[in-house]
């Protein structure tokens, strides 16, 4: 099986705290639940805006299934034996990660100046998918200069800061 890398590793840790984070704004959204917030306050009036909605459908649930899609493949990435499946589809984390960092920073644009209301929760997301982006990023340079990731963990048979 193909060396875990740092950077899939990370890729996976962060799209499951996405998800978990979306999940949550969704299901507050779903249930009409006051999401508990920061001493600020603000999370239920982004969460209930016109602008949470895209053509009717919730942007919490947009993007708890972005999520769940950018979790799928950085597992993909993170278990293939396959070099080139694994640039392939780093290469799809990298472009659906950058749509995703565009389309949250804009959100956090109208919650702050348009709605003037501050969501933990939607910050959170925003943050979260600017680092997937960031290593996918990361992941790509080091792909494409030919260098190999660094590992996350050392394999079975070798020692601690050891390289075989």
């Amino acid at each position: 099986m193909r060396k875990r890398t740092l950077t899939a590793t990370f890729q996976t840790f962060l799209s499951l705290v996405g998800t978990l984070d979306a999940g949550v704004v969704y299901w507050a959204h779903r249930v009409n639940a006051n999401l508990p917030c920061t001493s600020v306050g603000g999370c239920d009036e982004v969460n209930n805006s016109h602008w949470a909605y895209v053509l009717g459908v919730p942007v919490s649930l947009l993007g708890a299934i972005a999520y769940v899609v950018l979790l799928l493949a950085s597992v993909l990435r993170l278990t293939t034996d396959s070099e080139q499946l694994a640039r392939r589809v780093n290469l799809f984390l990298l472009a659906a990660s950058f749509l995703g960092t565009c389309y949250s920073w804009y959100l956090q644009y109208i919650a702050k100046y348009l709605i003037e209301a501050f969501c933990i929760y939607c910050r959170g997301s925003a943050i979260i998918m600017t680092l997937i982006f960031a290593t996918s990023l990361l992941a790509a340079l080091w792909l494409r200069s030919g260098g190999a990731e660094p590992s996350s963990l050392p394999s079975a048979d070798q020692k601690p800061g050891v390289t075989v």
